[in-house]
C-alpha cells in the first residue's frame, strides 16, 4: 500500500491506466521484441474485459468473429453476450491451419478474428514464428483486425514464445490483450490492451459508460509485481519439474 498514497490526492477514475503502470507494460513488450509507448497501452479490469470492450468497439449485432476450434469458453461468451458470431477454424493435431484460417475470413468477412497463439485454452500449444508470421500477412492481405489474447505468454517452462504476433507485420491490425491472472495471482483482476495510439483513444471513449477505470489499489498491486518477474519464471520452473508426477498420480 505504499505505492497509493500518491494517488490519493487525484479523483481515481483514470481509463487509461496509472502512467506508471502503463510505463511497465510498455517496457515490458519492447523487451520481447515489440516497441512499445505508454500511450499505446490502455489498462482494464482483465483480459475478459478487455475483450469485451474490443467488441463494443469494433462490433455490431450479427457480426461474425473468427475463432480457434476448440477455444477458451469464456471467449465465445463474450462475443455470444455482444450479439455476435463466432466462426471457428478447426485446429489440425499439431500447429494452426493457415490456410482454412485464410479461407474462413474469405468466406465469412469477420470484423475480427480473436486467437491464443501462446499456451492455448484448452489445447496448451504454442505457435511458431513462421505461422505467426502467416497469421500477420493473412490479416494484412484481407484487412482482418486481429485481437490476440496473450494471458498465458508468461507460463513458459523450458524457452519463452516466440516476440508478439503484432511485431511480425507492422501493417497488420492486432490488438493484444494481456492479463495479470495467470503471472501474478486472479485477485489483481488487472489486464491491458496494447493497440496503436488512435485505437487506444478509441477504445477510452468507448469505456465511459462500462466502467470509470481500473482500481488503483490493484493497479498499484501490479506496479510492484511486475518487478518480481525473475520470481515468477522460478516458480514456474518449479512446477515444471513436478507436473509430471503429478500427471501420474492421476
Amino acid at each position: 500500500m505504499t505505492l497509493l498514497p500518491p494517488y490519493l490526492a487525484q479523483t481515481g477514475y483514470d481509463q487509461q491506466g496509472l502512467p506508471v503502470l502503463r510505463e511497465a507494460i510498455a517496457r515490458r513488450y519492447s523487451e520481447r521484441g515489440l516497441p512499445t509507448r505508454p500511450d499505446e497501452v490502455m489498462v482494464v479490469n482483465g483480459a475478459l474485459s478487455a475483450f469485451a470492450l474490443i467488441l463494443r468497439l469494433f462490433t455490431g449485432p450479427g457480426d461474425r468473429v473468427v475463432i480457434d476450434a476448440p477455444t477458451y469458453p469464456m471467449a465465445i461468451s463474450a462475443i455470444q453476450g455482444a450479439s455476435c458470431r463466432p466462426v471457428g477454424v478447426a485446429l489440425p493435431q499439431q500447429g494452426w491451419d493457415c490456410d482454412g484460417l485464410a479461407a474462413t475470413i474469405a468466406q465469412t468477412a469477420p470484423r475480427l478474428a480473436w486467437l491464443m497463439p501462446d499456451f492455448h485454452n484448452p489445447t496448451g500449444r504454442c505457435m511458431d514464428a513462421p505461422t505467426r508470421q502467416r497469421v500477420a500477412d493473412i490479416a494484412t492481405r484481407t484487412r482482418t483486425t486481429l485481437v490476440i489474447d496473450e494471458s498465458m505468454a508468461d507460463l513458459w517452462y523450458n524457452a519463452p514464445p516466440p516476440p508478439p504476433l503484432a511485431s511480425f507485420n507492422p501493417d497488420a491490425a492486432v490488438l493484444t490483450i494481456g492479463s495479470a491472472g495467470k503471472s501474478f495471482w486472479g485477485g489483481l483482476r488487472i489486464g491491458w490492451i496494447r493497440a496503436s495510439a488512435r485505437t487506444i483513444a478509441s477504445l477510452i471513449q468507448a469505456r465511459d459508460s462500462l466502467d470509470l477505470g481500473t482500481p488503483a489499489a490493484g493497479a498499484t498491486g501490479l506496479q510492484l509485481a511486475t518487478g518480481k518477474c525473475r520470481h515468477t519464471a522460478a516458480a514456474a520452473a518449479e512446477y515444471a519439474q513436478g507436473a509430471p508426477g503429478h500427471v501420474r498420480k492421476r
